[in-house]
C-alpha cells in the first residue's frame, strides 16, 4: 500500500510541475505569426501607409517613425518609382 502511495504522490508532483510549465511557457513562433496575421487584418486599409514609406507593427520597444509609439517592429517601403 506504501508503495502504491508514494507512486501517486511522485505522478501528481511530475503532472503538476509539467502543467505549471506549459501554463508559463513563451509564445511559440507560430503563435506571434497568428497574433501578427490578426493584428494586420484588424489594422484595416483606412491609414494610406503607402506614402509615409514605413509599417509599423505590434508592441515592443522600438519607436514608430508614423505615430511615436513603441512597437515591435518598423519596415520602411522601398519604391522604384
Amino acid at each position: 500500500m506504501k508503495k502504491v502511495s508514494k507512486t501517486l504522490v511522485v505522478a501528481l508532483i511530475a503532472l503538476s510541475a509539467m502543467y505549471i510549465k506549459s501554463m508559463t511557457k513563451e509564445q511559440s513562433a507560430h503563435e506571434l505569426l497568428l497574433l501578427n496575421n490578426i493584428e494586420a487584418l484588424a489594422s484595416g486599409e483606412g491609414t494610406d501607409f503607402g506614402n509615409i514609406g514605413y509599417y509599423c507593427y505590434g508592441r515592443g520597444n522600438i519607436d514608430c517613425p508614423i505615430s511615436g509609439e513603441k512597437v515591435n517592429t518598423v519596415i520602411k517601403a522601398y519604391s522604384l518609382d
